[in-house]
């Protein structure tokens, strides 16, 4: 970008900004409570024409017009939301997957972490500590997944570089260069790659905080026995090394590849992320099960994509590789390695759910075909051709709700934010999403409206991200 366009869009910002100064006072007053400034601005504004903005999110008003906090305005700024494409919010403390038991998702994609979860003729109800208890239609729930909390903690930290092997990275994208260790975190500038052999499980759930500058390209070997760097390129000419895989995400989406020392690189599929290059933070959540030969990646709590190994499981070692391919700056924090019973709603099988009946599938590969009468008390109760059959939730890999010809998306009556008449996409710290019309932000408080839940009040400290109507 040349000198002439970046003054442009610093001309196009600043006013922005004085267009929104001007109109403070009568805002201000429509603003139903003070707010509070501190001097850590860590929200993200983007705009339609490229344009972004750090501050903080203070209040979203049901006319449409949003308080903004800046470092160099004593008052909130406010800008349109017509003329806004997305908000990142910093965290806030809250989890939306704290002490949840079932993951749902439903007809409109959108998937929710949620805890209590009861059956009720033609409703399912929730209990979910960030929207409250809310009822929705059964026939609008495609999958339930039970949630298992209390598997065994293979890895935390880290806590220093004692057991990890550093090595310098030769790169052509820059010098290389090593991990360095701060504050509970990994840090690199340069190409660099920390190795450690943890013990992995064979199937194990493994997440990490995120944070770079300027692009992002890193590696994670998974299943790997080499504490050295594998070039890829030269593969034949390493030390022997035992197969595995290698996990690549950059500014534009990922790519995972097989890699045995004898036999050609195998690509199994590379998934674009839609908005990855604005951002410059991710919870990245990586899930692993050889037994079903299946790779998952999570980004922000979103399924980002599933990959499944068509032939023989490639990762032989136990240990993990993180390699910052030395282009800007990562952060790598908040590591955690557990355990996992393998147990998420597999996306390609709800396409054969029976018209007839739901489907229940459990973790010792069973499929149980009827309709579910029941759902509590830790309990699944199905009407089969065989009569009433009982199935333990602790032993259901996962529920396939029967799909409905009434289940299309209802028109919902909401004044909202969306002028253009589309809905807000609002994202979770760990997981899920929820498409609302969005009235208002009020303090810890997001009302609006779902398509499939009806009237909602979410709290706001379990956000992560707003994505608004493409205009």
């Amino acid at each position: 970008m040349n000198r002439k366009r970046i003054g442009h869009g610093l001309r196009r910002l600043r006013c922005r900004i004085l267009c929104g100064v001007l109109m403070m006072a009568w805002g201000l007053l429509a603003s139903a409570a003070s707010p509070v400034f501190t001097n850590h601005f860590k929200d993200t504004l983007s705009f339609d024409n490229g344009d972004r903005i750090s501050g903080r999110l203070m209040f979203l008003q049901p006319d449409g017009w949003l308080g903004w906090a800046h470092a160099d305005a004593e008052q909130p700024v406010l800008f349109s939301t017509q003329n806004i494409s997305q908000i990142d919010l910093d965290g806030r403390g809250g989890d939306a997957a704290s002490a949840s038991a079932w993951k749902v998702r439903f007809d409109n994609e959108d998937e929710l972490s949620v805890g209590q979860a009861i059956l009720n003729g033609d409703k399912i109800e929730f209990d979910a500590w960030y929207l409250g208890k809310t009822s929705v239609p059964r026939n609008r729930v495609r999958t339930m997944t039970p949630v298992q909390t209390n598997f065994a903690v293979v890895f935390e930290g880290p806590r220093g570089t004692n057991g990890w092997t550093s090595w310098k990275v030769v790169s052509a994208l820059g010098e290389p260069g090593e991990w360095k260790y701060q504050d509970r975190a990994f840090y690199a500038k340069e190409a660099a790659s920390i190795a450690r052999m943890i013990g992995l499980p064979d199937s194990f759930t493994m997440e990490f905080d995120l944070k770079w500058k300027g692009p992002l390209n890193i590696a994670i070997a998974l299943f790997t026995d080499s504490l050295k760097p594998i070039s890829l390129a030269n593969k034949e000419d390493e030390p022997d090394f035992a197969g595995f895989y290698s996990l690549q995400i950059n500014s534009f989406g990922a790519n995972l590849l097989s890699v045995k020392k004898r036999d050609p690189l195998r690509y199994l599929g590379q998934q674009s992320v839609p908005g990855l290059a604005s951002k410059s933070k991710a919870h990245v959540e990586i899930k692993v099960d050889k037994r079903s030969r299946r790779i998952l990646l999570f980004l922000d709590g979103v399924l980002a994509k599933q990959w499944t190994e068509p032939s023989e499981f490639s990762g032989e070692g136990r240990g993990i590789r993180l390699v910052h391919q030395g282009q800007g700056g990562v952060r790598l924090g908040q590591l955690k390695i557990a355990e996992w019973d393998g147990r998420y709603e597999d996306r390609a099988s709800s396409n054969s759910v029976p018209a007839t009946g739901d489907v229940v599938l459990m973790l010792d590969g069973e499929r149980v075909t009827g309709q579910i009468r029941a759902l509590e008390a830790g309990n699944i109760l199905l009407a089969t051709e065989l009569g009433e059959i009982r199935k333990a939730v602790n032993q259901v890999r996962s529920i396939e709700l029967r799909a409905s010809s009434t289940s299309a998306i209802p028109k919902v009556q909401s004044g909202g934010v969306s002028k253009t008449g589309g809905d807000v996409q609002v994202y979770f710290q760990r997981h899920g999403r929820l498409t609302l019309k969005l009235d208002q932000i009020q303090g810890q408080k997001m009302i609006g409206t779902s398509p499939v839940a009806g009237l909602v009040e979410v709290d706001t400290t379990a956000v992560s991200r707003l994505v608004f109507p493409s205009k």
